[in-house]
Formats: structure tokens, C-alpha cells, sequence
């Protein structure tokens, strides 16, 4: 037997109805969305997930999500989208996963953009989220915390989270970790108008890989009506395996928005076990971390990124193996070479690919994408 929460709620009062049905008749999902039709309801978050469905990394997260009881709420949409070039793995987790109102898509293009955009253009939700399929969650909290932040701020574009390592039992996660990992640190930071316009800022670029987290965020779904969607030669699985949720950022902040991270906004990321994987993840950062400024270049004409994208972040990398010698940086020297090299190869791979074909191809993405609405 599965059961389900509907949750009504009203100006002056809301009350939770549990229904329990046998879970292989997907009654559930039937009975909610002929709620949602009659009522006109729509879901607060649509929470998009990218996969390729490799081990049980996705039934962990799922798992992670029904124990904390978001799995299921009627206020929360979650949309997973499967990047493989066949459908198999859909219906392997359509069956495996029915009666918890999971929507799952199929992205035969590969790459993890065009899986998220996909999600994006699917999704239902006034705010669209975003983890990896390699998290946990705990806290019930989570997406409520973040739409509290909304609420709070209606010129608010972007909201991240932090992000901690689940495990430490490898050395290559303990070390990573004890550098900072994927956290953003222990502040809450705020870019607003005073921060963009800060005169530092008239020959550097805002660096947004220290306020933007692909997995712990949520941007409104308006936001993307007016700004479009990933640029999807920039993310895994593509020419550029990193990128596209920093890039995301620019054209945030340009639209005059404000952005935020809140360390309190916690979710759990599975680090690389062993020193190669982390080694090719540091790598492919520094590829993303190069290629994403010269593609706001390229398209925007700013020329803070241009410089930045040859010469400002490979120098910004080298500064690290001198911290590591004094003892101010905790990664050791081979994961910085690895960081370092990806750097000075980015931008020069990425303008490549963008004159042969990355061009035309994210043109015609756009024009499909956009007579798509």
C-alpha cells in the first residue's frame, strides 16, 4: 500500500486529506492531477533533476526526499528528466517509482542544458529549483526556505544554497571538503544594485562561481521567460562539461536582479571518492571557468570577460599553488595543476567549437525553443 497527501489550502484555513491506495495501480498521480485540473491549482516549485541514471545515486536521492517528507507535497512539482539517447531508462523509472507523482522526461540530446531546459519548459511551477541526482536531502524545510527568500525580496533573481559533502571517507573527498568544496562559504551574501555598481567592477567581472550553485538553486520561472534558457554548450555532456550555471548568472544580473546565497539552505553532494575523479572534475572546472567568459563576451560584448577569459582566471588559478606553499590553500598542488590546465585550455576550446559549430547550433536551439512557447 502507498498513500498520498492532498493539501488544501484557503485564505482562512487549509486541512491535508490522506488517501492510501495499492501503488501499483498509480491511483495517486491519477487522483492528484484531477485535483489539480478541478481546482486549477499549480504547484509553488517545480524542482528539475538531470540524470543518466547511472547506480543509486537517483534512488538514494529519492529516498532522501521522501524522508523528509517533500516527496509527494502537492506544493512541490519534481520533473526528472533522463539525458540517455533512448527511453528505456524512463519507463524503467516510471514503473519502479509510480504512485509519488514524479514526472519523468526523456532529453534524447545529449547534454545536461538541454535535459534542464527541457524540464524548465515542462514545468508548472511561479519558481523552478535545481539539484544533481547525486544529493540528499534532510531538511523539510528545504524549498520552503527558499521561497521564504523570494517572498521576502520580489527583485530577487537567483537563490542559492549550500552544498556539503555527504561523506568523508576518502581522502579525496576530505581534502576537497576542507577546501571548501562546492559550499559558497558560512555568510549569507547579497548582490544587489550597490554590490553590481561597485567602481571596482569597470575592468572586472563579477565572478560568479563564488554566488552560483547548479546544485542548490531556484530562479523564478519568469526570470526565464525574459532571459531564455541554458546556454546548452556549456554543462555535462556537452563541448564544454561545465559552465552553464554560471554563465546563467550574467545574464541574471544584467536584467538588474538581485542574487543571494544562504548557507542555511542546506543540501548533501556525493564528492569524487578518488583522486583521478577529482582530479578530471577539477580539470573540467577550470575548462568552465575560462569558456563561460568568453561566451558572455561573445554574445553580450563585454569586454570584462575577455581578458578575463585568456588571462585573469588562469593567473587567478596559478596565485593557488603559491597559498598552497605558504599553507593558506588546503587542495593539493596536482588538483590545482589539474584546475590550472583546464584554465588556459577553456576559452580557446570553447571559441573553437563556437566558430565551427557552437554558433549555429545554440542559434538554432534559441529559434526552436522560442517558437516552442
Amino acid at each position: 500500500m502507498t498513500n498520498l497527501t492532498c493539501s488544501f489550502r484557503f485564505e482562512y484555513c487549509s486541512f491535508d486529506i490522506y488517501l492510501w491506495f495499492p501503488a501499483y495501480l498509480n491511483i495517486n498521480v491519477i487522483i492528484w492531477d484531477m485535483i489539480n485540473l478541478v481546482s486549477g491549482t499549480k504547484p509553488v516549485v517545480s524542482l528539475v533533476v538531470a540524470t543518466i541514471n547511472k547506480g543509486n545515486s537517483l534512488d538514494n536521492f529519492f529516498i532522501s526526499l521522501k524522508t523528509a517528507k517533500i516527496l509527494g507535497k502537492s506544493k512541490y512539482e519534481l520533473i526528472v528528466v533522463v539525458n540517455t539517447p533512448t527511453a528505456s531508462e524512463v519507463s524503467k523509472l516510471k514503473k519502479k517509482w509510480r504512485g509519488y507523482g514524479i514526472k519523468f522526461l526523456h532529453e534524447p540530446k545529449k547534454g545536461k542544458p538541454f535535459a534542464i531546459n527541457t524540464g524548465i519548459k515542462q514545468s508548472k511551477g511561479k519558481y523552478v529549483a535545481f539539484t544533481d541526482d547525486d544529493v540528499s536531502v534532510f531538511d523539510p524545510m528545504w524549498l520552503e526556505k527558499m521561497v521564504h527568500e523570494f517572498k521576502k525580496n520580489p527583485n530577487l533573481g537567483y537563490l542559492s544554497g549550500n552544498v556539503i559533502s555527504l561523506e568523508d571517507k576518502a581522502y579525496a573527498q576530505k581534502v576537497w571538503e576542507k577546501n571548501g568544496g562546492l559550499s559558497k562559504g558560512k555568510s549569507k551574501v547579497l548582490w544587489d544594485g550597490e554590490f553590481f555598481n561597485q567602481r571596482k567592477f569597470t575592468l572586472s567581472p563579477w565572478l560568479f562561481h563564488r554566488i552560483c550553485a547548479g546544485a542548490n538553486s531556484m530562479i523564478p520561472k519568469k526570470v526565464f521567460d525574459e532571459i531564455g534558457p541554458f546556454n546548452i554548450l556549456l554543462g555535462e555532456g556537452g563541448p564544454i562539461g561545465h559552465g552553464y550555471t554560471l554563465e546563467i548568472g550574467y545574464r541574471i544580473a544584467i536584467k538588474n536582479l538581485d542574487m543571494m546565497y544562504n548557507p542555511e539552505i542546506e543540501i548533501y553532494h556525493r564528492h569524487p571518492k578518488s583522486g583521478k575523479d577529482l582530479y578530471r572534475k577539477m580539470f573540467n572546472y577550470g575548462v568552465g571557468d575560462s569558456a563561460y567568459p568568453l561566451s558572455v563576451f561573445l554574445d553580450f560584448g563585454d569586454f570584462r570577460y575577455l581578458w578575463w577569459a585568456f588571462l585573469g582566471h588562469p593567473v587567478h588559478t596559478l596565485k593557488k599553488f603559491f597559498l598552497r606553499l605558504i599553507g593558506k590553500y588546503n587542495l593539493p598542488h596536482r588538483y590545482i595543476l589539474g584546475s590550472f590546465l583546464g584554465s588556459i585550455t577553456g576559452a580557446t576550446k570553447y571559441l573553437i567549437y563556437y566558430i565551427r559549430r557552437g554558433k549555429a547550433e545554440r542559434s538554432k536551439y534559441l529559434i526552436n525553443n522560442q517558437n516552442e512557447k
